[in-house]
């Protein structure tokens, strides 16, 4: 992703580690807007300079994104339209990695308001005009539109609809080399997995889960890592429901030998469920022994 872009998406934020206070919080985003809004409406804001066009759409999409954190969504998805409105059609790169992702927060907010048909016209629109670019940024905000729609699609329970989005995202990208890319396509595995185990198609569902770990078990992208280790939870537990509770207990405690240090919070949490139910099925495993031998007359 453009390294200005991620700064400028962060920057508005950094300052909460030292300001606690609602208070505090509410007038830094005030004044971030102010800030913002000086940049925006500057004389060379039309400017036809591709650096400082891509500046502009920057400080429009970071003032969108406090007004979301404020609660403004129509204000928000304002400012997403304006930035499609004024940039739609730029070719300059870094302004297209801002086009695709101010509708693809756009899409994001939607979904929050629960207005489901608009958010997976924004995700199909994002794939429609941005599919055939190779640029990286905006690459990868295609993947994650396809992955959204996925999930969207899982919500109303369309199975056969959200597998074929997986299906799609990993024919794509799936020989991507690009960290955010890599991530939506291990994720987009992952929920495969969870909607076929959920449909009782647990074999399937496994073997999903192994070739996620064959593909991505020694990536060492944060998102990726976490896929992983939820995919062999998932296997785990997948296996102790069929009584397999031998290997259940191997997969548990091999997510603890490969993930015990890692330091990312959701994937210690992972290592601690997977503990959690390793000690279940260790004490299964014992009730189980003992009943055989109290059958045998042991």
């Amino acid at each position: 992703m453009n390294i200005r872009l991620l700064r400028a998406q962060n920057f508005y934020s950094q300052t909460n580690y030292t300001e606690t206070s609602k208070v505090h919080a509410v007038e830094l985003l005030e004044k971030a807007i102010k800030k913002l809004d000086e940049v925006i409406n500057n004389d060379f804001a039309d400017d036809g300079n591709p650096i400082i066009k891509e500046g502009v759409s920057i400080a429009l999409l970071c003032k969108g994104t406090i007004l979301g954190e404020q609660g403004k969504i129509e204000e928000e998805i304002t400012i997403y339209d304006d930035i499609d409105n004024r940039f739609g059609r730029d070719d300059s790169p870094g302004v297209r990695e801002v086009v695709a992702l101010a509708l693809f927060n756009k899409g994001i907010t939607l979904e929050k308001q629960g207005k489901t048909e608009e958010t997976i016209a924004v995700y199909d629109d994002i794939d429609r005009r941005f599919a055939q670019d190779e640029t990286p940024g905006v690459r990868e905000q295609v993947a994650r539109a396809l992955f959204c729609k996925g999930v969207t699609l899982m919500k109303q329970r369309k199975t056969t609809e959200e597998i074929a989005i997986y299906n799609d995202i990993d024919r794509r990208f799936g020989n991507d080399e690009t960290p955010g890319i890599r991530e939506q396509v291990a994720k987009a595995f992952f929920n495969k997995g969870f909607t076929l185990n959920e449909q009782g198609k647990a074999k399937e569902a496994i073997a999903i889960y192994d070739d996620i770990d064959h593909r991505f078990g020694k990536d060492e992208t944060p998102g990726v890592r976490e896929q992983v280790a939820k995919a062999l939870f998932c296997k785990g537990v997948a296996l102790g429901k069929q009584d397999k509770t031998e290997e259940a207990i191997t997969i548990f405690n091999g997510i603890d030998r490969r993930f015990g240090n890692d330091e990312l919070p959701n994937v210690r949490d992972v290592v601690a469920s997977a503990l959690f139910n390793r000690d279940i099925a260790l004490k299964q495993q014992g009730q189980d022994r003992r009943r055989k031998r109290n059958s045998l007359g042991e």
